[in-house]
């Protein structure tokens, strides 16, 4: 990553790219949007199938603005949004006496939406907001619309879209750097495993239909929030405020939207990378995150990712630790049940579950490049 570079062309090949910078600093948030439609573009041109560069909608213009407001009623750590019948009014702590306002307004014709002043953004937080609540030294206004798009692929050849390149949406749920920061997590433990010639190129191949996944689930949630927090029909309002009110009260609720927009909920049911599921046992299948357990070090830490395997202790299993050295964390990890194997990913979702060592041994020889550890049998192949 360069910062302050803005790139100005690329071309893509089998065995590198071409491309061209020059020196740029991005001071306005439209210049990166158009940045991201530029870099969407050259790279879905770039690919070898037909097809459209990205499918979404324009919804109605916002206001987004930055800086101070005086006389915020609650915590810097908690968001707040207030429905209004002119129209959503949302406020996001960004730090300690700095914010984040938007507004829905009604849609122009202008090709740009014009920027606000200072004033026209008080006269809608004085409506809309609670009382007494000032803006004041505001670090941007601006007035955008929304777009709901994600490209078709996320990989092209050597090209591979992150963040906003890959998908653009509503800020509603306020999703969109979770999901950009899970892209690129997504994609760099598979490239160093790549990249050092431990695993093959079919590892790559498994970063776009996962993170598509997830672009689609992204869009349609912010595009459901959006259409909720916009309605203007004075009978769909009420119903909306009182049924809100009632359930963001239960606590069950509010955990499940939690999770849901801080997207720990995350999974890849469908991904190309998941191995056997081992029948009827309750420890979490192929596709789902493992929650992080107190006292032991985060999964995928360290200088280089690895897989970790959970499993009791058996000469099959340290014929695997030995075999797959380059992979596998060098200690095991206490299983969730005393006769089964769990083995996860370093992004910390399950890979494949068995109770046979052979199984593993398998699907780790499956991503490896060694013939080798391909090969390599494993001892007492049906012991756990």
């Amino acid at each position: 990553m360069e910062r302050e570079v803005e790139v100005t062309g690329f071309t893509n090949k089998k065995r590198g790219r071409r491309s061209c910078a020059s020196p740029r600093r991005w001071a306005r948030r439209g210049g990166i949007d158009r940045l991201a439609d530029w870099v969407r573009w050259s790279a879905q041109r770039c690919a070898s199938h037909a097809g459209r560069e990205v499918c979404g909608r324009d919804a109605a213009k916002r206001l987004d603005a930055g800086g101070r407001p005086y006389g915020y009623p609650f915590p810097d750590t908690e968001a707040s949004v207030y429905w209004h019948q002119d129209g959503a009014f949302v406020v996001f702590p960004i730090s300690p006496g700095r914010y984040r306002v938007l507004a829905d307004l009604p849609l122009t014709k202008a090709e740009r939406p014009p920027t606000p002043t200072l004033d026209q953004a008080q006269a809608i937080i004085t409506r809309r907001g609670p009382p007494g609540l000032i803006a004041y030294d505001p670090i941007w206004l601006a007035g955008f619309r929304i777009n709901g798009r994600k490209v078709a692929d996320y990989r092209s050849g050597r090209v591979f879209l992150v963040g906003d390149a890959a998908h653009v949406h509503s800020p509603a749920g306020g999703q969109g750097m979770n999901t950009g920061m899970q892209d690129a997590f997504n994609l760099a433990w598979k490239l160093a495993i790549v990249v050092r010639g431990t695993c093959g190129d079919q590892l790559l191949d498994s970063y776009s239909p996962e993170r598509s996944y997830v672009g689609d689930q992204v869009l349609k949630d912010a595009g459901r929030l959006t259409t909720i927090g916009t309605l203007k029909n004075p009978v769909g309002q009420s119903l909306r405020n009182l049924v809100g009110h009632f359930m963001l009260g239960l606590m069950p609720v509010q955990h499940a939207f939690a999770n849901s927009m801080t997207e720990m909920a995350i999974g890849y049911p469908k991904s190309p990378l998941n191995g056997a599921a081992l029948r009827g046992s309750a420890g979490p299948k192929p596709g789902v995150r493992v929650v992080p357990l107190q006292g032991q070090s985060p999964l995928g830490s360290g200088g280089t990712p690895r897989f970790a395997l959970f499993a009791q202790p058996s000469e099959a299993v340290t014929d695997l630790l030995k075999r797959f050295g380059e992979l596998l964390e060098p200690e095991l990890r206490a299983p969730f049940a005393h006769d089964e194997m769990l083995l996860v990913r370093p992004d910390g979702y399950v890979a494949c579950s068995a109770t046979s060592a052979s199984v593993v041994g398998e699907y780790l020889g499956g991503l490896c490049i060694s013939p080798m550890a391909r090969q390599q049998p494993i001892a007492a192949m049906g012991g756990r």
